[in-house]
Formats: C-alpha cells, sequence, structure tokens
C-alpha cells in the first residue's frame, strides 16, 4: 500500500498561489475596465470635438449668409431700413447638415453702462455708439446750452449707431440640444459709397439746406445729408462745417446734434456768406455747398 504525504509548506504554498491568482485576475479585470473607460472617453472627446468644427462651419456659413444679405439688400435701400425680422429663425437648418440646429437673433439695443451717481450725467441710449463732436455735449439747462460741460455737469456725447449696426448671434444646437455653440459678430452698414461729386462740386451728394437768409445778430438752422445715387440718404456720418474764404460776411456755427448734420449759425455781420459742409466718408472727404445765405 502506497502512501502520498503532502507536507505542511507545500500546502501553504499553494494556497498563496491561488491567492496571487485571484489577485492577478482582478488586476486584470481593473486594468480592462479602465482601458475601456479611457477609450469611450477618447472617443467621445473626438466626437465632440467634430461636433463643434462643424457647429462652428454651420454658424459662420450662416453669418456669412446675413453679410451677404445686407451687401445685397443694402444696394438699393439704407441699413436701418432692412428687415431683420426675415433674418431670425429658430432651430433651422441646412439640408447637408440636417443634424445641427440654427437659431439667429439680431438687436441694436447693446447694453451700456449707466452714468455714476452724483455726477449729473445722463445715461447713453442703450445701443452703439461711437465718439461725437467735442464741440457738442448734451444740454441739461432751460436756456438749451449745448456747450455746457467744462464742469462736467453732462457726459461727453456719444453718437447712437443703432441706424448702421445691428448686434448677431448664432446659436448651433446638435445631439438634441445637449451641446451648443454660439458666434457673435456685429454686422454693420456695407451700403456703396455716396455718388463722386464733379470737380466744382456742383453735383455734391452732399446735400445742405436751410433759409435764404439770416438778419445780422439772427440765427438759423441748416442740416446737411449725405444722399446715394438713388437718392437714398446715408446714415451715421459726421459732418465738418466752415464759411467759404470768399464769403463777405461773416457768422458763429454752432453743432446741434452729436454728429453736427444740423447747426445753428448767427449772423455776425451783414455780408453773404456760403455754408461748407465735409464729410469724410469710407476714407472719403465730400465737400457741399449751401446756397447764398443773404
Amino acid at each position: 500500500m502506497w502512501f502520498y504525504n503532502v507536507s505542511k509548506r507545500s500546502r501553504t504554498a499553494k494556497g498563496m498561489l491561488l491567492a496571487e491568482a485571484i489577485i492577478a485576475s482582478f488586476l486584470l479585470l481593473f486594468a480592462f475596465i479602465a482601458a475601456t473607460q479611457l477609450f469611450d472617453a477618447s472617443l467621445r472627446w473626438e466626437s465632440s470635438s467634430t461636433g463643434e468644427r462643424l457647429a462652428a462651419l454651420v454658424a459662420e456659413r450662416r453669418m456669412e449668409d446675413l453679410r451677404g444679405w445686407v451687401a445685397e439688400q443694402c444696394q438699393s435701400t439704407g441699413f436701418d431700413n432692412l428687415n431683420w425680422t426675415s433674418q431670425e429663425v429658430v432651430d433651422d437648418s441646412y439640408p447637408e447638415s440636417p443634424a445641427f440646429l440654427i437659431t439667429v437673433n439680431t438687436t441694436d439695443q447693446i447694453e451700456n453702462t449707466p452714468a455714476r451717481p452724483a455726477t449729473g450725467r445722463v445715461d447713453p441710449v442703450p445701443g452703439l455708439h461711437s465718439p461725437s463732436s467735442t464741440f457738442y455735449a448734451r444740454a441739461l439747462d432751460a436756456n438749451d446750452d449745448q456747450q455746457r460741460n467744462q464742469e462736467w455737469q453732462s457726459f461727453p456725447y456719444s453718437r447712437d449707431m443703432t441706424a448702421s449696426a445691428r448686434l448677431v448671434q448664432i446659436t448651433v444646437t446638435w445631439s438634441n440640444g445637449r451641446y451648443e455653440y454660439r458666434l457673435v459678430s456685429l454686422l454693420t452698414d456695407s451700403i456703396e459709397p455716396a455718388a463722386t461729386p464733379s470737380t466744382d462740386f456742383t453735383t455734391s451728394p452732399v446735400v445742405v439746406s436751410g433759409p435764404g437768409s439770416v438778419s445780422a445778430g439772427g440765427s438759423a438752422d441748416y442740416s446737411a445729408q449725405v444722399r446715394l445715387p438713388n437718392n437714398q440718404p446715408i446714415p451715421d456720418v459726421t459732418v465738418l462745417w466752415s464759411i467759404r474764404p470768399t464769403s463777405g460776411g461773416s457768422a458763429s456755427i454752432r453743432p446741434l446734434d452729436s454728429s453736427a448734420r444740423t447747426v445753428r449759425i448767427t449772423r455776425q455781420s451783414s455780408g453773404a456768406i456760403v455754408l461748407v459742409a465735409k464729410v469724410r466718408y469710407r476714407g472719403k472727404e465730400i465737400v457741399g455747398y449751401s446756397n447764398v445765405i443773404n
């Protein structure tokens, strides 16, 4: 009869091998789970990154569509007369990109910082602004003193540019609204330049209007308007005024609005004068003259 004796040391070694195998199996399982999660995260990141790139392309395409629409429409009408509501859409899409939904919002009411308390200044009108003539400040007293700003009783006035600029926000969503991409841009007046006047400015697109005569010591208001070849006025232009050097009379000139398109002249002598209105538009200077003011 044969007997097989297993020593205590041999049984202990087999038990350790079994425990090590179990631990190794768990470690391999954890490593497999971690690798799976990393691979899944990598796929999700790649998918999200691809979605953002495609959404950016869709948003930029719609913004270019809007710029082209402005350029085309402004050939026959002014920027401030465009029908912006026709361009505002919700959850629209291109046929080749049906998974990306487009929402367009346009506004001219840009929020502005209010005037500080206890300064006596007036809050600016909401919207886009640009610097105005340094000779103009909003009047706050009963005497209609437009020049009263040396003591900061009114803020140095700025021009409201709502007639030639629009804030546009394009929002693109995908994956059932889980992801969103926004593109914001300021669309401005792309209207064609005014007609080029002849050398003597007799056909200038700058039209000066006002009374034909002002008595000595009296005052009258004059305005200037820049018109396109189709007689459409150009909004948001700044006018520089002067009196033609060959004029026999003299007068003072005071702006009445922030763009100086309207001025008040006060006659200082009885001689005839001619007002000169110079407009800078798109890097060009265009000059217009008033009729002789007696």
